[in-house]
Formats: structure tokens, sequence, C-alpha cells
């Protein structure tokens, strides 16, 4: 067996290759230079090593699985900075790739592996998924084994994978032909101390807006919303053990689309690590658009309305489809959201909602089409599946332990309680946590599902039916 050295990992190849990759290549180029804010569907990869470090002699497996067929570039970048070309090489030429159907880097029986070794630090895999082979990058040598990159060939790349629509030949844009996932590994040397059985630890998101920048939607002030997120911050340190320094909200003007994209595809990443809980709490405006590009079932794009967003402006809202993106970000991280927002209609008091038409039609059955209010209940409840599109699809690229719990289901309202102290699902969240431990979140949803039912019904003439969508894949303990 011989061993060839490969920007920070040595192969160990079963047959004579030649070639010894070293040196200065394509050191400045930043992987993250790619970005696609909006795919149209979704790339994961995954390692051999769940805390995602490497020590000095450790076998680096990778497995890379898409949501669509296409064609896989998988590029790997040293603690050096020294950029290869992983995939497709010469073992693999053909680089597709089937939709839901990983492929492994080496494959099973290969004729290499991948053992780490210096230089050590942090490291990064990033997995390119296009619809189309990118022609600029496919006369490449492939060489004896991954390929150095170049400034060259990156600019190369960038090009082949952008494209610029009709309609804006200024604007290059991605969204339709390709998707991506970039992966941070650390290596080190065997003689660092490094403690891999380190705890995991939990956090709190909480995000309260009831003020709003444009006049239009501040017509409908939600001032519990602030109040909700004070409340919940105390439950989840107070209950739920959350330490106080794991504690980011964003309020009101402070929660503008810019900022709550920082929290988490930058905060977030940073201070959490793999095995971590995240708890994330949104209280606000909710609505839809229509879809744009073609994965909901409803033909809606769900969205949460931040405090900079225009009401006549879909793009500046937060949508569900832009918030599966942020949310691969934290892959790894065991990720429960409660949502107490809606997505319907109505013109009465204290609802979570834009809808400004007082004689539309619920279509729940709130009213019938004389504008009076049904005595029945829907033949049917569609759920509000803010984000459970992009779950679904995330689970089948093996992207787990996500769970969302919504305040109403999409034809419904959500309302704050007469008392006008805090919204409806968040009290009895906050009540049953508050009276016992060792409450599940599956425990917690069927306990306040009946509660927030019978209140919206006895004390409106509504009905609010809470929704969940489960990927955890085993119950979370939400008060130990």
């Amino acid at each position: 067996m011989k061993k060839f050295a490969v920007y920070g990992l040595v192969l160990l190849a079963m047959f004579g290759c030649s070639a010894v990759f070293a040196g200065d290549n394509g050191r400045g180029i930043e992987l993250e230079e790619i970005e696609n804010p909006k795919p149209s569907f979704y790339v994961r990869v995954d390692v051999n090593h769940e805390d995602l470090t490497y020590t000095e002699g450790d076998l680096l497996k990778v497995n890379v699985i898409s949501s669509v067929d296409g064609y896989l570039y998988l590029f790997y970048k040293n603690a050096q900075g020294d950029v290869s070309l992983l995939y497709p090489n010469q073992f693999h030429p053909d680089n597709r790739i089937q939709k839901r159907k990983a492929v492994a880097v080496p494959e099973e029986g290969s004729n290499f592996q991948m053992r780490v070794t210096s230089p050590f630090g942090e490291e990064q895999l990033l997995a390119v998924v296009c619809k189309n082979q990118v022609e600029e990058f496919e006369t490449k040598d492939l060489g004896s084994f991954f390929t150095p990159v170049t400034k060259s060939d990156w600019e190369s790349f960038k090009k082949g994978i952008t494209v610029a629509p009709p309609e804006r030949p200024d604007v290059p844009e991605m969204s339709e032909i390709s998707a991506l996932y970039l992966l941070g590994v650390k290596t080190v040397e065997k003689s660092a101390s490094y403690d891999s059985n380190r705890g995991n630890n939990s956090f709190f998101v909480g995000i309260g807006v009831g003020d709003y920048k444009d006049p239009m939607i501040n017509r409908k002030r939600l001032p519990t919303c602030p109040v909700d997120v004070e409340r919940m911050t105390d439950l989840f340190v107070e209950k739920c053990g959350v330490p106080k320094d794991n504690i980011l909200t964003l309020i009101n003007e402070d929660a503008t689309l810019e900022q709550i994209q920082k929290l988490f595809c930058e905060a977030l990443p940073e201070v959490t690590k793999p095995g971590d809980v995240i708890f994330v709490y949104w209280s606000g405006h909710g609505g839809s658009c229509g879809d744009k590009d073609g994965d909901e079932k409803d033909g809606r794009d769900e969205y949460l309305v931040p405090y900079d967003a225009v009401l006549s402006e879909p793009r500046t809202m937060l949508v569900d489809d832009d918030f599966g993106v942020w949310v691969q970000k934290l892959d790894r991280r065991k990720i429960f959201f409660i949502i107490d927002a809606c997505y319907s209609a109505g013109n009465a008091t204290n609802l979570k909602s834009l809808d400004d038409e007082g004689d539309r039609k619920i279509i729940s059955g709130f009213f019938d089409k004389t504008g009076d209010k049904a005595a029945s209940a829907p033949a049917k409840v569609i759920p509000f599946d803010f984000g459970f599109e992009a779950m679904a699809q995330m689970k089948d690229i093996g992207q787990r332990d996500l769970a969302l719990i919504a305040s109403s289901a999409a034809d419904e309202v959500s309302l704050v309680r007469t008392e006008n102290d805090m919204s409806v699902m968040t009290y009895f969240i906050i009540e049953e946590l508050s009276s016992k431990s060792g409450i599940s979140h599956v425990q917690l949803f069927d306990a306040i599902k009946p509660k927030v039912e019978k209140y919206v019904k006895e004390n409106y003439g509504f009905y609010q039916t809470p929704q969940m969508q489960d990927e955890f894949e085993a119950p979370l303990i939400l008060n130990p």
C-alpha cells in the first residue's frame, strides 16, 4: 500500500498511483464566496465523526446526498488554505448523483482511503450539486488522485454555476440550477488536548415583533409579542435549564430580516456545536404569498413578518424557503421551534394576522358566506406549514432532530388572550411547563392543543388548532 500526501490528508492507495499534491494550490480561495440563499433543492454533507473533529491518523469518510438528480462537485480546503477537488476524481470521473442516494468518498471497497495528517486546524468541505454539468470545469485534468484547484479554476467554476436571468442580466443568480452545503471540520495532532466528550449545551432564541416599521402593518400592532418573549425567556431559564449566557433575543426594531439572518447563519453556528439543543420561539404576525418555486403542496409560501417588512413586498418577509436554508447551517443540532403566529385572515381584535378584509370568508369555517360565525368545525384542517416542507426535504437528505409547533392551522387564526397579557398558545405552554417537570415535546403538544382549542372556541367562537411536525429521533425532555 502506497501513501500520498494531499493537502492535509494522506491517501492510502491499494495500487501504485503517482503524484504528490503539495505547495501553494489556490491559496486565497474562499469557499464561502459561493452562496445560494434561495436554492430550489437541498444538499447535505455528512462525515464519519459526529463531533466533526479528527485526530492525526483518523480516517475521513464523506457522504453527500441531494434531494434532486444532478452533478456533484466536492471541494476540500485544508488549514493551510490549499483547495482540492475530491469528487469527481480519477477513480470516479462520473460525478452524477441520484436524488436521495448518497455518494460516498471514498466508496466502500475503493482503492484508497483518506487519513488525516498535517497541517492541522480548521478545514472545510464544500459540496455543490448542479442540475447540469459545469462545462467550464469539465475539461480540467482529474490527475492521479484529487485535483489541486487554482484561483483560475475557482473563477471558472463560479462562472459555470451562475446564470443571469433574461430580465436582469446584470444580476446573476443560481437558485434554479444548483445548491450547496459547506461543512467545517477540525483536525488536531495526537499530542493536542481535545475533549471529544465535552457535554452538550442548550440555547434559547426568542424573536418578538409587535411594532413594525411599515405603517400599513403597524395598524395591527401586537404589544403582547415582546411580553411573550420575555415570559418564555424566563421559563426556559428557570424551568428548562438554559444558561442565561445562552439567551439570544431580538425584539421589535432589532428583529430586522438582516439581523434574523445573521442570528441563524452566523451567531448560532458560531456559538453552538453538534449535539447542542436550540429552542427557537417566535411571536408576531404571519402570512402567505404565492409559491414561487413550486415546492409547496398548497401553492403558497408561508412567511413570518420581521420588523422592517413592507406589506406589499413579499421579498421583505421571512419566507419558509429561506428559513430552510438557514436551518441547514445548524445541522447536527437538536432544534425545537415554537411559532405563535397565524397565516390566515380576519378583522376581529386580538388576531395575529395582517388580513384586513372583514367580509372575507375564512376557509376553515369561522364564517359562513353571509359573514356570520359558523357553528361547526371545518371539515378539513390545513396545517400551517411554515418550514414544514423544508423540514420534510431535509429529512429526505438525512438532517434529523427538528421539531416545530405552530399555534394554528393554515386556514385559522392565532389569538391573544382576552386579558391582553400574552398570546393564547404561549400562555398554555408556560402553564404546562411550570406546573410539572419531565415533560417531552410530544407531551407538551398533547397537553396544550385541547386547552388552546377550548379557550379560543369559548372566548372568541373561532377555531385555533395547534400543529406539530416532529422529526426528532427520540423525545426531547424540555424541563428535566
